[in-house]
């Protein structure tokens, strides 16, 4: 190993590493006011490009000199090289923040913020506690870690120890005695256990399935030659921890049995609550691809933009122990390792892992870059190597429930947004996927939980709307877009309620949508019908609110496709009583030079106008007979000052009592400083109740 002495230049050592400036920096030294200390030194562009050899000196002409315009106008520059740590907690990462300054010219100082890690067996690994990413996550290669982890998780205050619990209907035994090698599917009755369970995508195409037809031959042996290789990694894991059970949804539940699957979704949160760890196969788009490879080196994909660090996107520099004993220690560039995003795994896309994740007492993920643990106490990556959460929304954070209610519902919205941002492969899963969280908020908000809405603060939820103004369309098996379908094939929740649309929502009131304010109306009762009576988180196949209130005419007006700006409507009036006067009365005063207009943001608005996208706009336009949005007459209710519901009436053959159906969100958009609100339109209107269906 070269000496650390014969990395950098005569300069650079002299002046910066071998100082004890530079070693008050390496331990975290406070200065007499209590500041951490920081050490600066000058130094020329061109002394920088002549030496080729030192790694301090490319980096500052990496930085230095890029982008500075006619750069040979300033190689004689003074640069000012300033190093500052950021954090200085032992057991955390620490950030330098190296700043270049060309205090000479017009040009702003260059900053970079950087992490510093070290091998472990490098004389300044017992100062510096980050260690380089490890990318084989084999079992082999990550045995001893991962039972170190399970032992010391065993002594958090946060987390429960490992205990025999309840078994879940059916359970992978991994290791049956007397056939190590031969796990079989079997059904413990009372018998309890250990158990772990296993988190992932199942894929375009899953294989192995359990259905009625193989589900005995399972029992007596399970074929893992014809497993997909996801289920085979697994059960290796689960034998290393070791447990002696493991449970995956595809080898556990009856897939050709809606009796079995509505039995075992009922149970669902005590399955992933009460397992002692669960795999998470973070990486992996498929079932079939497995999740134990060893990582690649990534770290030219995650290259940041405004990253000066020479490629492979680290540096080798001294580190000041004392007097004349150094070690060895890298800089990376810390937005190039943020350029990890948890959010972009695969699993991380998935709306039923969300749960499974979040229920979860302790996570082994195998994500894109490396192993990570997670438990209740904290999370650590294989050999220590960095992973960095700027915010705390992990899944775990928010499956605990806080005993305020208004605390609870703010982060139910949380993640509620989180997971409505998530695929899933059936629509009618939207409910179910998200039931076994729902039962955890259920003492706080509860009890009436409505198609994904509480009975806490009900009327709060019901401002609801379409996340922004984008328009989806279903795409075939083949990639097609050739036919658009605007709304549910089958029916899936009552309208009031965000699961009605097929549109990505936002459940928290934005921008001009819900203020806080007092209600205007009050709900009289409100009934959903459950699919499966034994999932009260589940499915609907109906429901009802009927709620007391002010309810308006309006006109919803048209305006050509393809605009983009935000839909409105105008009042029905004793002078605008048909959608001809509605069109003539928006066009004439110009909505912008009203003091304020009505905003509204449907729901599916491919339901009321033809689709825009290319060849489907003539079909659309065949289908409606319209080459532009057409004025339709609607009702708006009032739900508070600045916020109300547009509906449309629906009729029913068996029922006299008139019902509405949601269409959108609606409110006063002030313009000019304008204080009117939307509640001003309806001063003298009386008090009805009405059914939204």
């Amino acid at each position: 190993m070269a000496h650390p002495r014969s990395l950098v230049c005569d300069r650079c050592w002299t002046r910066l590493f071998d100082t004890s400036a530079y070693e008050d920096v390496c331990h975290l030294r406070r200065r007499n006011g209590g500041g951490l200390c920081s050490v600066e030194f000058e130094i020329t562009l061109r002394h920088a490009v002549e030496e080729k050899e030192c790694s301090l000196c490319r980096f500052i002409w990496a930085l230095g000199g890029r982008g500075s315009g006619n750069i040979a106008d300033l190689l004689d520059e003074r640069i000012t090289v300033t190093l500052a740590p950021l954090i200085g907690i032992r057991t955390s990462p620490i950030i330098y923040n190296i700043t270049f300054d060309l205090r000479q010219t017009e040009f702003d100082p260059a900053v970079q913020e950087l992490i510093m890690y070290t091998q472990s067996e490098d004389p300044a690994a017992q100062y510096v506690k980050l260690r380089p990413v490890q990318r084989d996550v084999s079992v082999e290669a990550t045995l001893y870690q991962l039972r170190s982890w399970m032992r010391d998780c065993e002594a958090h205050q946060d987390c429960s120890p490992k205990s025999d619990v309840e078994l879940p209907t059916r359970v992978i035994e991994v290791s049956p005695p007397g056939h190590p090698d031969l796990p079989r599917l079997t059904r413990p009755g009372s018998r309890k256990g250990s158990y772990a369970t296993l988190s992932y995508c199942w894929g375009p195409r899953p294989s192995g399935l359990l259905t009625t037809l193989n589900v005995e031959q399972y029992m007596q042996q399970l074929p893992l030659e014809h497993l997909p290789q996801s289920a085979q990694d697994a059960i290796s894991i689960a034998k290393a921890i070791p447990v002696d059970y493991l449970w995956i949804d595809s080898l556990c539940i009856l897939q050709d049995s809606e009796n079995d699957k509505a039995r075992e979704i009922a149970n669902m949160a005590n399955i992933y609550s009460r397992s002692f760890v669960t795999i998470a196969a973070a990486s992996s788009e498929d079932m079939a691809d497995g999740f134990l490879q060893k990582r690649p080196d990534r770290l030219g994909y995650y290259e940041h933009p405004g990253c000066s660090l020479p490629l492979p996107g680290s540096i080798a520099v001294p580190f000041r122990i004392a007097s004349g004993d150094f070690g060895t220690v890298r800089l990376q560039c810390f937005k190039c390792h943020m350029f990890h995003d948890d959010a972009n795994e695969p699993i991380n896309k998935r709306a039923w892992t969300l749960q499974e994740q979040a229920l979860a007492q302790r996570l082994l993920v195998y994500s894109s870059q490396t192993l990570r643990w997670c438990c209740r106490t904290g999370s650590s990556n294989l050999g220590s190597s960095l992973h960095y959460r700027p915010f705390e929304t992990s899944a775990a954070t928010l499956a605990r429930v806080p005993t305020d209610r208004t605390k609870a519902l703010s982060q139910w919205v949380k993640l509620l947004n989180a997971y409505d941002a998530r695929k899933m492969s059936n629509n009618s899963d939207r409910l179910p996927a998200l039931a076994a969280l729902a039962e955890q908020y259920a003492d706080v908000l509860g009890p009436g939980y409505f198609a994904g809405l509480w009975q806490h603060d009900l009327l709060f939820q019901l401002c609801w709307r379409r996340r922004e103004i984008i328009h989806w369309g279903f795409i075939d098996a083949k990639g097609s877009q050739d036919y658009v379908i605007s709304h549910f094939e089958q029916y899936r929740a009552p309208s009031w309620s965000w699961v009605s649309t097929y549109n990505l929502v936002v459940v928290a009131p934005t921008l001009y949508f819900g203020t806080g304010a007092a209600p205007e109306c009050e709900i009289i009762q409100v009934e959903t019908i459950l699919k499966h009576s034994n999932i009260p988180y589940g499915e609907v196949i109906g429901g009802h609110l009927i709620i007391r209130g002010k309810l308006r005419d309006a006109f919803l007006v048209g305006r050509q496709v393809g605009a983009t700006q935000d839909d409105r409507f105008v009042w029905a009036s004793d002078l605008i009583a048909s959608t001809a006067a509605a069109d003539e009365h928006y066009l004439k005063d110009k909505p912008l030079r009203w003091k304020c207009y009505v905003q509204c943001i449907l729901d599916n608005p491919y339901d009321w106008h033809p689709y825009d996208w290319g060849r489907n706009l003539a079909r659309a336009e065949q289908h409606h007979g319209l080459g532009h949005w057409q004025t339709q007459p609607v009702k708006c209710f009032l739900l508070e000052e600045n916020c109300g519901l547009l509906l449309e009436e629906v009729h029913s053959s068996d029922t006299d009592a008139k019902r509405y159906r949601r269409l959108g969100v609606c409110a006063t958009k002030a313009l000019g400083g304008s204080s009117v609100r939307l509640c001003h339109d309806f001063v003298d209107v009386p008090l009805v109740d009405i059914t939204i269906v």
